[in-house]
């Protein structure tokens, strides 16, 4: 048998036309890329203890501030008034006006008692509302050994004889002894 050879036929090749010498093709026009400005943050605003958000944008003027220390003043009055008429032993007042951030007075006073430690925590905390401070805060009168009482300008600190003699928080504002009793005079 013979071998059969299959060729295949090509198409023929269409002619190439030559291009004339062409332009290059315009490129597009670029795109101005504009950055996005981040997302502005949250205004934070510090606002003073005990004052509402639309009070804090006020600052009070110069002869509102004569008004301020005499209510700071006229509440401390009160509650050394207050823990007098309880029977409170060995309360001084502190005034820590430029000193500290916290607080404009610092009572510190002794209870004879867990119930007497309660009843002048509650005393207190009643008269600060009185006298206008506003988110008076009441911590600790369940134990009983030791109750604070923050009236925001005023914060009062009541102990047991006990307990007041082991944290000596006198010391910690730079208090001896000695400069106890002129603070027990004011």
């Amino acid at each position: 048998m013979a071998k059969k050879t299959i060729s295949k036929k090509s198409a023929p090749k269409k002619p190439v036309a030559k291009k004339a010498a062409a332009k290059p093709a315009p490129k597009p026009a670029a795109k101005k890329i504009v950055a996005k400005k981040p997302a502005a943050k949250p205004e934070i605003k510090l606002i003073a203890r005990n004052t509402l958000p639309a009070k804090a944008a006020k600052k009070p003027a110069a002869k509102d501030s004569k008004k301020v220390k005499d209510l700071q003043e006229f509440m401390r009055d009160k509650v050394m008034q207050v823990l007098d008429d309880g029977k409170a032993e060995d309360t001084i007042c502190i005034d820590v006006r430029g000193q500290s951030p916290i607080c404009d007075f610092l009572i510190i006073t002794t209870g004879r008692s867990s119930r007497s430690v309660h009843a002048l925590s509650d005393a207190v905390e009643k008269t600060l509302l009185q006298s206008g401070a506003k988110g008076v805060r009441n911590e600790g009168k369940a134990a009983g050994d030791w109750a604070v009482v923050d009236g925001g300008d005023v914060i009062v600190h009541v102990f047991r004889p006990e307990v007041r003699a082991f944290y000596r928080l006198e010391e910690v504002w730079g208090l001896e002894p000695p400069l106890q009793q002129t603070f027990k005079d004011l």
